[in-house]
């Protein structure tokens, strides 16, 4: 699957103690902008406009000891599928 999320990428920007931030729409703040961020900010505005993702169905850094007793690792995004018990990683 080929995505050209480049066009989704955050364009407003805010400066927060002298350091860039972006308002991340999933967790309705400002997180200080990296490469990894300016690509998942990108990829959660693509989900959003391109395939119709409410806000509410998208979870981000969901830790995985949630799924997977013990696991420390975190999916980066998750996206709930359509009903309560159907997950989508």
């Amino acid at each position: 699957m080929d995505i050209n999320i480049s066009k989704y990428h955050p364009t407003e920007t805010f400066s927060r103690n002298g350091v860039d931030c972006f308002v991340c729409k999933i967790r309705n703040r400002l997180i200080k902008k990296t490469p990894e961020e300016l690509v998942r900010q990108a990829f959660i505005e693509y989900l959003i406009v391109e395939k119709n993702i409410p806000l509410d169905r998208i979870e981000i850094e969901f830790p995985l000891t949630r799924v997977k007793k013990g696991d420390k690792k975190r999916a980066d995004i998750l996206v709930y599928g359509g009903n309560d018990n159907e997950k989508v990683v």
